[in-house]
């Protein structure tokens, strides 16, 4: 599959795409009760990705900072090797593309 082929993924996610992905280092910032936050987790799950989670409460002052750190206004926010992906979508079009294989 040529690089014309791909669904659109930011310019950060292609940086994971010659990575080796069991050495991906994934955060995930979530809230328990986000729809959003439940799908990103549970496809991390089936694809039997490790992660590191922060679940989070709104008005959580770590959920704050997060969402300023990273300038990410949303839960999910999805952090792989330090550099943002987006959300629940963002995650989604890359393990479609194979970047989480």
């Amino acid at each position: 599959m040529g690089l014309g082929n791909r669904p659109h993924l930011p310019d950060q996610a292609l940086l994971f795409w010659t990575k080796p992905p069991d050495d991906m280092d994934i955060t995930l910032y979530s809230r328990a009760t986000c729809p959003f936050c439940i799908r990103a987790k549970a496809l991390l799950d089936k694809l039997g990705k490790p992660y590191t989670l922060h679940e989070l409460h709104e008005g959580d002052p770590e959920l704050t900072a997060a969402k300023a750190k990273w300038g990410h206004p949303t839960v999910p926010i999805v952090i792989i090797d330090g550099k943002l992906i987006g959300g629940c979508t963002e995650l989604e079009n890359l393990a479609a593309s194979g970047g989480l294989r």
